[in-house]
Protein backbone atom coordinates (compact mmCIF):
# COMPACT_ATOMS: atom_id res chain seq x y z
CA UNK A 1 0.00 0.00 0.00
CA UNK A 2 1.44 3.30 -1.03
CA UNK A 3 1.14 6.74 0.46
CA UNK A 4 0.25 8.29 -2.91
CA UNK A 5 -3.13 6.62 -3.18
CA UNK A 6 -2.37 3.22 -4.65
CA UNK A 7 -1.72 -0.45 -3.96
CA UNK A 8 1.14 -2.24 -5.73
CA UNK A 9 1.06 -5.99 -6.31
CA UNK A 10 3.91 -8.51 -6.67
CA UNK A 11 6.36 -6.13 -4.97
CA UNK A 12 7.88 -5.92 -1.53
CA UNK A 13 9.35 -2.40 -1.82
CA UNK A 14 8.59 0.86 -3.53
CA UNK A 15 5.82 3.40 -3.59
CA UNK A 16 3.40 4.83 -6.09
CA UNK A 17 5.14 7.78 -7.75
CA UNK A 18 3.71 11.28 -7.53
CA UNK A 19 3.34 11.71 -11.30
CA UNK A 20 0.42 9.99 -13.00
CA UNK A 21 1.32 7.97 -16.07
CA UNK A 22 -0.50 6.20 -18.86
CA UNK A 23 -1.73 2.75 -17.86
CA UNK A 24 -0.78 -0.02 -18.19
CA UNK A 25 2.72 0.99 -17.14
CA UNK A 26 5.73 -1.32 -16.81
CA UNK A 27 7.34 0.85 -14.11
CA UNK A 28 4.33 0.61 -11.85
CA UNK A 29 3.42 -2.95 -12.76
CA UNK A 30 0.26 -4.46 -11.31
CA UNK A 31 -1.49 -1.81 -9.27
CA UNK A 32 -4.82 -0.56 -8.00
CA UNK A 33 -4.96 3.25 -7.99
CA UNK A 34 -8.14 4.58 -6.35
CA UNK A 35 -6.72 8.11 -5.88
CA UNK A 36 -3.30 8.50 -7.50
CA UNK A 37 -1.84 11.89 -6.63
CA UNK A 38 0.91 13.57 -4.63
CA UNK A 39 -0.38 12.75 -1.15
CA UNK A 40 1.54 13.98 1.90
CA UNK A 41 2.27 11.87 4.98
CA UNK A 42 2.31 14.66 7.60
CA UNK A 43 -1.09 13.74 9.08
CA UNK A 44 -3.52 10.86 8.91
CA UNK A 45 -2.41 7.37 7.98
CA UNK A 46 -2.92 4.40 5.67
CA UNK A 47 -4.63 1.48 7.41
CA UNK A 48 -5.57 -2.04 6.39
CA UNK A 49 -7.63 -4.75 8.04
CA UNK A 50 -9.07 -8.13 7.13
CA UNK A 51 -12.72 -8.44 8.19
CA UNK A 52 -15.10 -11.41 8.21
CA UNK A 53 -14.57 -15.14 8.01
CA UNK A 54 -12.29 -17.12 5.70
CA UNK A 55 -13.77 -17.54 2.19
CA UNK A 56 -16.20 -14.64 2.71
CA UNK A 57 -13.84 -12.07 4.19
CA UNK A 58 -12.78 -8.73 2.83
CA UNK A 59 -9.61 -6.70 2.89
CA UNK A 60 -10.16 -3.00 3.61
CA UNK A 61 -7.40 -0.48 2.85
CA UNK A 62 -8.10 3.08 3.99
CA UNK A 63 -6.24 6.32 3.38
CA UNK A 64 -7.50 8.31 6.36
CA UNK A 65 -7.29 12.09 6.62
CA UNK A 66 -4.34 12.31 4.19
CA UNK A 67 -3.36 15.81 3.01
CA UNK A 68 -2.27 16.71 -0.48
CA UNK A 69 1.39 17.74 -0.79
CA UNK A 70 2.42 20.14 0.79
CA UNK A 71 0.05 19.51 3.69
CA UNK A 72 -3.02 20.96 1.93
CA UNK A 73 -6.51 19.88 3.04
CA UNK A 74 -7.20 16.21 3.77
CA UNK A 75 -8.95 13.31 2.07
CA UNK A 76 -10.30 9.93 3.15
CA UNK A 77 -10.98 7.01 0.78
CA UNK A 78 -10.77 3.22 0.80
CA UNK A 79 -10.60 0.08 -1.28
CA UNK A 80 -12.42 -3.12 -0.34
CA UNK A 81 -11.43 -6.46 -1.91
CA UNK A 82 -13.87 -9.33 -1.40
CA UNK A 83 -12.40 -12.80 -0.95
CA UNK A 84 -13.72 -15.39 -3.37
CA UNK A 85 -15.01 -12.83 -5.88
CA UNK A 86 -13.84 -10.34 -8.48
CA UNK A 87 -15.64 -7.45 -6.75
CA UNK A 88 -13.67 -4.38 -5.73
CA UNK A 89 -15.24 -1.34 -4.06
CA UNK A 90 -13.65 2.11 -4.21
CA UNK A 91 -15.25 4.36 -1.58
CA UNK A 92 -14.69 8.09 -1.12
CA UNK A 93 -15.66 9.99 2.01
CA UNK A 94 -13.88 13.24 1.24
CA UNK A 95 -11.56 14.11 -1.63
CA UNK A 96 -11.98 17.88 -1.47
CA UNK A 97 -8.54 19.21 -0.55
CA UNK A 98 -9.71 22.82 -0.47
CA UNK A 99 -7.74 23.76 -3.57
CA UNK A 100 -9.32 23.65 -7.04
CA UNK A 101 -6.06 22.52 -8.65
CA UNK A 102 -6.09 19.35 -6.51
CA UNK A 103 -9.82 18.62 -6.62
CA UNK A 104 -9.74 16.80 -9.91
CA UNK A 105 -9.62 13.15 -10.78
CA UNK A 106 -11.90 10.98 -8.70
CA UNK A 107 -13.91 13.62 -6.85
CA UNK A 108 -16.03 14.73 -9.83
CA UNK A 109 -16.56 11.16 -11.04
CA UNK A 110 -17.47 9.55 -7.72
CA UNK A 111 -20.65 11.49 -7.15
CA UNK A 112 -19.36 12.51 -3.73
CA UNK A 113 -21.25 15.39 -2.18
CA UNK A 114 -18.46 15.90 0.36
CA UNK A 115 -21.13 16.21 3.06
CA UNK A 116 -22.50 12.66 3.03
CA UNK A 117 -22.38 10.90 6.40
CA UNK A 118 -21.10 7.69 4.80
CA UNK A 119 -18.66 6.85 2.05
CA UNK A 120 -19.77 7.13 -1.58
CA UNK A 121 -19.17 3.86 -3.38
CA UNK A 122 -18.06 2.84 -6.85
CA UNK A 123 -18.19 -0.90 -7.50
CA UNK A 124 -16.02 -2.61 -10.08
CA UNK A 125 -16.55 -6.23 -11.01
CA UNK A 126 -14.12 -8.00 -13.29
CA UNK A 127 -15.59 -10.90 -15.21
Amino acid sequence: MGNNGGILFNRTTGDVGITNATLPNATIGLAMLPFWDDIDSDTGNVYWQVLGRPETGRLVVEWYNRPHYSNVGAGTWEVILYEGSNVIDFQYLDTDFGNASYNQGVSPRSGSTRTAPSLCSTRTTRR
